[in-house]
């Protein structure tokens, strides 16, 4: 006969069955994890929300930077064209600027020479012209067109006038005088009239 011993099978009651020990467990702390979990519908949405918005601040970021970039750009060429034109009146050792100049006629020499009124260097001639010599030839203020022309002898009647004009002022000097001269004055002027209504 064999050692082993052959069970037969029985149900839940059987008492020849052991049963597992039971676990015991005793809390001792509690630790905080950043572990995956699953996102809400709700969540979802308002995070599609706060994406939508940080786009559209990246955008006006971005747009931001391109016209500082521009305007500093900008400010750099300014800044190297003021750096320069300075820089060429350092090594030039000059500058222009607003001076008068004195233009002169020289008649001996028939020239028209321009001269700085700073420094007095002349700083162009040339010959004068046919018009310009005319005009040097002339007194000041004068033209050739504005010579006078031959006068002609007077009319009758510019003679009378001027006879007539000529007796007034002498009866008007005798006015002032006293005795002879006021009635010498009237002879005058009374002739005068007799002058001017003769045919």
């Amino acid at each position: 006969m064999s050692d082993i011993e052959y069970l037969e099978p029985c149900d839940d009651h059987c008492d020849h069955v052991a049963s597992p020990p039971e676990t015991r467990t005793e809390r001792v702390a509690v630790q905080v994890r950043e572990l995956p979990v699953q996102l809400t519908d709700d969540e979802v949405r308002e995070l599609g929300r706060r994406l939508a918005h940080i786009q559209g601040q990246l955008s006006a970021h971005e747009k931001r930077e391109s016209d500082v970039k521009a305007d500093l750009k900008a400010k750099r060429a300014s800044l190297e064209s003021q750096a320069s034109v300075v820089g060429g009146l350092i090594r030039a050792g000059e500058e222009y600027r607003p001076v008068d100049v004195v233009v002169e006629h020289v008649l001996d020499e028939g020239l028209i020479r321009e001269v700085r009124s700073d420094t007095g260097e002349v700083i162009a001639e040339r010959p004068l012209r046919e018009d310009e010599r005319q005009r040097s030839l002339l007194p000041t203020g004068k033209s050739p067109s504005s010579s006078p022309s031959p006068s002609l002898p007077p009319t009758a009647d510019e003679k009378k006038a001027a006879e007539h004009a000529a007796t007034e002022e002498q009866a008007d000097a005798l006015l002032g005088d006293s005795g002879d001269g006021a009635m010498n004055a009237k002879a005058l002027k009374g002739d005068a009239v007799v002058h001017r209504r003769a045919p």
